[in-house]
């Protein structure tokens, strides 16, 4: 079963190969690496059904000219919270389409997706009864409820004005202005099955914009407007709950080392095609031949090909024999990089066996 959640995890798809200096020893290959979510979600949990809680009665679809009014008539200093409907739907939106793009989850969107809410906006509301969530599963066939329970922007705005001296000496007048959107929002997934345990995820962060001209209406124009921004933080709003509880594709580099013996190094070929089981049988039959410099290439190799097969503890194993072997600063850094792919590998074990 170990092996399975290493497969599972660490999977890693090779994107391209960049061979650095044509003879060069050390080569480069571009992967893309499936990062684990920072907050576990049994595999048991495969299709979620997605509401939003969040519309309390002071959520609205704000105009577009009326918060561009709202600006002018504060002198274009804002410092406000609010709560717009278009936004909070784009949280939704976007946190599903991402959700599924992970190829972890199934998702639906009910049609009618918003979720009665009366309470005012600074009380959070109280987990749902469990008979309308095991219904809903039900209903649309999935494993959890994932729920906005609460979502809100502050937007903060600073315009300022200056001197500088232009090209020909002449001082001329600057303008500055910046907008920040701090976005907050909360959710809760909800398990039929494991009622005593309710997840819950809190999102915050804030979105910077800022701008530079020689007028007003140059900077002015040049930051988004507060619709605008409000959507645009809801889209990211989406994006981080969904990389907190599903894996992402993320780039990274590793290195291969060719050893200048034509036997060995036509497993080199089958690396770059994304044959690393046949790459690791030629590696591993000449692991133990030669000067300590090629067997630590060797060495070097074989843990590159485990780690890419879903074994980062052989990986680690060859890594190590190949560090004393014959030293390279590549293998010291590579080794850094595996030991924090298997204690990250270890919490979700943990994370596993505790759920």
């Amino acid at each position: 079963m170990k092996r399975i959640r290493i497969i599972v995890y660490f999977l890693f798809v090779l994107a391209g190969i960049s061979l650095l200096g044509g003879c060069s020893a050390v080569r480069t290959v571009n992967i893309q690496l499936l990062q684990p979510p920072p907050s576990y979600v049994p595999d048991s949990i495969q299709g979620l059904t997605v509401f939003n809680r969040s519309m309390t009665p002071d959520f609205k679809n704000w105009d577009r000219d009326s918060l561009e009014q709202l600006l002018s008539d504060r002198h274009l200093e804002l410092d406000t919270t609010l709560r717009d409907s278009i936004a909070a739907d784009t949280v939704i939106q976007v946190a599903a389409h991402q959700l599924f793009n992970s190829d972890r989850f199934d998702v639906v969107i009910p049609k009618e997706k918003n979720l009665t809410n009366f309470l005012p906006s600074t009380i959070s509301p109280g987990p749902l009864d469990w008979e309308f969530v095991t219904t809903m599963c039900k209903n649309f066939n999935t494993d959890a409820l994932l729920v906005l329970e609460s979502f809100s922007e502050e937007v903060n705005t600073d315009f300022d004005s200056g001197y500088e001296q232009d090209f020909s000496g002449n001082m001329v007048e600057t303008y500055y202005g910046a907008l920040d959107l701090t976005y907050h929002s909360r959710w809760r997934l909800y398990d039929p099955k494991h009622r005593e345990r309710v997840r819950a995820f809190n999102v915050t962060d804030t979105i910077f914009w800022d701008s530079y001209g020689y007028t007003a209406e140059e900077m002015y124009y040049k930051l988004p407007s507060i619709k605008d921004a409000l959507v645009e933080g809801g889209v990211v709003t989406g994006q981080d709950l969904a990389r907190k509880i599903a894996p992402q594709w993320k780039d990274a580099r590793r290195h291969i080392f060719a050893t200048g013996n034509k036997a060995i190094d036509k497993a080199i070929p089958l690396a770059e095609n994304g044959k690393w089981e046949a790459a690791q049988k030629i590696w591993e039959k000449y692991a133990g031949v030669g000067s300590k410099s090629r067997r630590s290439k060797v060495e070097f190799n074989l843990a590159l090909a485990n780690e890419m097969n879903g074994d980062i503890e052989e990986a680690i194993a060859w890594g190590v024999k190949s560090y004393k072997t014959y030293y390279r600063h590549q293998t010291d850094e590579y080794l850094r990089i595996l030991d924090k792919r298997r204690k990250l590998l270890k919490k979700i074990d943990e994370e596993k066996e505790a759920d």
